[in-house]
């Protein structure tokens, strides 16, 4: 591989060691749950027996798991909705990408679209920018230092 094969990513991740591990061992100790994700390209919520459909051929019991793992890691979130479908209401569970979740399909989906990828830089630098004052408050740095740092950034681009 050469320096130009090489994509700059900025990774989002939690503090925590232990967390962390949590987060890469949900993402790669199988590529189910990269799959599970991969799902949501193309749409904003996808109920939890559409999913299990996708993945006839793994038991449900480790599909809900998988799940279950993406939503402690904040990969996704849940919810239940009541759906009515001839004549019978029913709850269903349901299940969408947090914007962590929409950062990870970013970086193994490279067929988001342009508008996509503007929303996603700008919620990418709102998180960003809320842990780094976060942080530098704890370290005695002004919140101003930081503005000017970013504004002498901003006028060399």
């Amino acid at each position: 591989m050469n320096e130009n094969e090489v994509w700059p990513y900025v990774l989002i991740l939690p503090g925590s060691k232990s967390e962390l591990k949590k987060v890469f061992n949900t993402l790669f100790k199988s590529n189910i749950p990269l799959e599970i994700v991969g799902l949501f390209k193309d749409c904003e919520k996808i109920y939890q027996s559409d999913i299990i459909k996708k993945f006839k051929n793994h038991s449900n019991k480790s599909i809900l798991n998988y799940l279950k793992q993406l939503v402690d890691t904040k990969i996704l979130e849940t919810g239940i909705e009541k759906i009515k479908k001839e004549q019978r209401s029913f709850w269903t569970k349901w299940y969408k990408l947090t914007s962590i979740g929409r950062y990870i399909l970013s970086i193994f989906n490279p067929e988001i679209n342009e508008e996509q990828i503007k929303n996603l830089i700008k919620e990418l630098f709102s998180i960003y920018v809320t842990k780094v004052i976060k942080i530098a408050g704890n370290y005695g740095i002004n919140p101003s230092e930081l503005n000017m740092l970013f504004q002498k950034a901003l006028g060399g681009a």
